[in-house]
């Protein structure tokens, strides 16, 4: 549904999320190479979000913790490496492994400038 490192999907914040314009605006701090992105999101990924927004839209961090062993308050991205594992095992046709290389291919392809 999105590309993106499990670390900055794990940290993603509510306030990074424009849903009408289908959006994700990632800090430049938040990212690897210190450039900030706008990720475009997929229909179903705004779907999806909306449908997760009661369970912690009043929290900083779409993926809220309670659990955290480190001070976060967020998953850790070991989680998000996890569920994914878990989905591809259970899905008849494995997702797309979430890497910037399949993201630039992809909107190359839709003629999508980077």
């Amino acid at each position: 549904m999105l590309f993106a490192r499990p670390a900055n999907l794990s940290a993603a914040e509510w306030s990074e999320f424009d849903l009408d314009a289908a959006e994700w605006r990632i800090a430049a701090d938040k990212m690897k190479m210190d450039n900030a992105q706008i990720v475009p999101l997929s229909t179903q990924a705004v779907a999806l979000l909306r449908d997760i927004h009661p369970l912690s839209g009043n929290q900083q961090y779409v993926f809220a913790s309670n659990q955290s062993k480190n001070g976060e308050k967020h998953i850790s991205r070991e989680s998000i490496g996890a569920a994914y594992g878990v989905w591809a095992t259970k899905a008849s046709t494995p997702p797309t492994v979430s890497e910037p290389q399949p993201a630039r291919f992809c909107m190359n392809k839709a003629s999508i400038p980077i």
